[in-house]
């Protein structure tokens, strides 16, 4: 830990260094040794989940590959059974000593099968744990119309990194850590609700959905001419970025910023649709770490996936919902015992949960696009948890989950996030009505990406020293998908439904077009709808990312 503490101090004071000798916040050639030092203090939970898929993907022994992922698992077993000792421990809870047993046994079998690993695969921890990319290492994982954008909060201090083909530049945020900060609270106070969300609120049909324009403008402004303007010249030329972000950063979709200054009586509540977004420049894509860069185009090219080009999708589970009706297929099941089916004191929350009739209708519609000989679609009462447990997951290179996404506390007792499902009548360890980011974490993926059409499955609130991904995003990646669409806040059932959709159809019509762009030209498609004006806010279109390889590209699997 001092090691750590003490490579933060010399990088910071390095940076300062270099930043004094510029009287303004102009950008400066980078530095390749702060460059890798940088990386050190950035990495993440994430990252090493996307370090680990891509060595299981460098293994082409079967039984090699087995061997390892179930040693990964185990590191997903012991950060469990440490959180549980220790809660136990700190309230004096019984079972303190069998919960340590457990730990010491699932430690000494990790011993055990790394030393198997190492025998029979000495470059397993170099791959699993990769160093600090050189900025020639990036430049070379980069297309010509590509560029990587990094940031590293530090004592109250924001740096940037900006890397393309032919260029690299580095700069000091001429806003403090918490002046950035709290321009993105701004911002995220007039994006962040939605009145139709996949959330843990009611659903309102008869809500107003073009109550209001509001949004913070000049905040959006002044972040992107901190953060990107002074890179303008070294990015004119780029379609596709990609974003390694931390701090506050790691809560804010770019694709809303504004790239230029609201003009003399634009208000924050004028008609957004010719609102000049950075989405209009060049589609953004969210990296875990600058060495994922490396990983998820190593995985883009590798032959490993024993994916198909189909597509399996769960949504529209059976809910209490206070103001909704169940699908009439699932009538015969409404006395489901909802008040059983969740621990600890949550079954109020879950009973308000609502009804999500635009879920049923985006599977299908996803299920057109890839034709029916190639999709597969669970809904209703048999959306369960058991059911996404028991799905032949490896077969698919799409996979969907549509339903409400749940925050670790928004249910008592809740510790990590969550999809929630059908829940069973009776409720059991395997199947409780929540699939959590540790159970996900051991589900076994082969897929080119999973959407994730829920509500807050992407980031942290973007306080000090929280991951840049949630612990649900990480879980999927861990499992074993090449990228993942999440969405930084609730999401519209509408909205969300068309994005998917629109993203898939486009991918389907065009394939060779990159999954960033795809999802770029469904934003653009709700912002230019002229049927519905409250499309074109960025509560609507924005809240979701693509994280992983946004230039991968996906075959045609329509049929």
């Amino acid at each position: 830990m001092r090691v750590w503490c003490r490579l933060r101090q010399l990088l910071i004071a390095f940076a300062t260094v270099m930043t004094c000798q510029s009287s303004a916040f102009a950008t400066q050639p980078a530095d390749d040794g702060a460059f890798r030092g940088a990386q050190w203090v950035m990495a993440s939970a994430a990252a090493r989940a996307v370090a680990k898929v891509g060595a299981r993907a460098a293994i082409t022994d079967p039984q090699l590959a087995e061997l390892v992922r179930d040693r990964q698992n185990l590191d997903v077993e012991i950060d469990k059974l440490r959180k549980a000792w220790l809660v136990a421990v700190k309230n004096g809870e019984d079972g303190q000593d069998t919960l340590r047993q457990a730990l010491d046994d699932a430690v000494a079998q990790a011993t055990s099968l790394s030393a198997q690993i190492t025998r029979r695969f000495p470059t397993y921890d170099e791959i699993a744990n990769p160093r600090p990319r050189s900025i020639a290492d990036v430049r070379s994982d980069l297309a010509e119309d590509e560029a990587l954008l990094a940031t590293l909060t530090a004592s109250g201090t924001v740096y940037v990194w900006v890397i393309t083909r032919e260029d690299t530049r580095w700069n000091r945020v001429p806003l403090s850590a918490e002046d950035l900060a709290a321009k993105v609270s701004a911002i995220r106070r007039t994006v962040g609700g939605a009145n139709e969300v996949r959330g843990a609120d009611s659903l309102d049909d008869d809500s107003d959905r073009a109550a209001t324009d509001e949004f913070a403008r000049l905040e959006a402004f002044d972040v992107y001419e901190a953060l990107l303007a002074p890179f303008a010249p070294i990015l004119s030329n780029v379609d596709h970025l990609y974003a390694v972000v931390d701090g506050s950063l790691a809560s804010l979709p770019f694709s809303l910023l504004l790239t230029q200054a609201p003009a003399e009586g634009v208000t924050d509540r004028t008609p957004l649709r010719e609102a000049p977004f950075l989405l209009h420049q060049m589609a953004v894509t969210t990296l875990p770490s600058i060495t994922s860069l490396s990983t998820v185009r190593g995985l883009a090219n590798s032959q490993t996936s024993a994916a198909t080009a189909g597509f399996i999708g769960f949504g529209d589970p059976l809910f209490a919902g206070v103001d909704a009706e169940p699908s009439q297929s699932e009538t015969q099941v409404a006395s489901l015992d909802v008040n059983s089916a969740f621990r600890s004191g949550g079954a109020d929350a879950i009973r308000s949960l609502a009804q999500l009739p635009g879920t049923r209708r985006e599977l299908n519609d996803i299920a057109n696009v890839f034709g029916p000989n190639s999709s597969s679609i669970t809904l209703g009462a048999d959306a369960s948890e058991t059911a996404v447990k028991e799905a032949p997951l490896t077969g698919a290179s799409v996979i969907a989950f549509a339903t409400h996404g749940l925050l670790a506390g928004e249910l008592d007792g809740l510790a990590e996030p969550a999809l929630v499902f059908t829940p069973p009548r009776t409720p059991t360890s395997e199947d409780d009505g929540l699939l959590t980011a540790s159970e996900v974490a051991a589900l076994d993926l082969d897929a080119e990406w999973v959407i994730l059409s829920a509500c807050n499955t992407a980031g942290s609130d973007g306080t000090p020293g929280a991951e840049g991904l949630s612990g649900l995003a990480q879980a999927f990646l861990f499992a074993g998908a090449r990228s993942i669409l999440v969405s930084h806040w609730p999401v519209r059932d509408d909205a969300a439904a068309r994005l998917t959709v629109d993203t898939l159809a486009a991918l389907r019509d065009e394939p060779g077009l990159a999954r960033s762009e795809a999802l770029r030209r469904a934003m653009v498609k709700m912002i230019e709808d002229e049927r519905d004006p409250s499309l074109a806010h960025p509560s609507a279109w924005a809240p979701f990312v693509l994280v992983g390889d946004g230039g991968k590209r996906l075959a045609a699997s329509a049929q």
